[in-house]
């Protein structure tokens, strides 16, 4: 899956398939939904009641998903440049 954010650089369809993107996201507001309502059914599945649960979709995804070595991947694999 990659997000792109909008970015047209990031929408060579071709390109992308050819690396073995299969789900390209325009926007995130969907993608961070389902990333809170995911976290928040798991916790309520293993009866998490903490503050933690207080985190935003935001906050998530930056503690779980290493955004910095996403970018160092996309750099690497893709020739993206920030």
């Amino acid at each position: 899956m990659l997000v792109t954010y909008g970015n047209p650089l990031l929408r060579d369809d071709n390109r992308l398939a050819e690396l073995g993107v299969r789900v390209v996201i325009d926007g995130h507001g969907a993608y961070f939904a389902a990333i809170k309502a995911t976290y928040d059914s798991l916790r309520e599945q293993r009866q998490i009641f903490t503050q933690a649960s207080d985190l935003s979709a935001t906050e998530l995804t930056h503690t779980y998903t290493q955004p910095e070595e996403y970018i160092r991947y996309a750099e690497e694999f893709m020739s993206v440049k920030e």
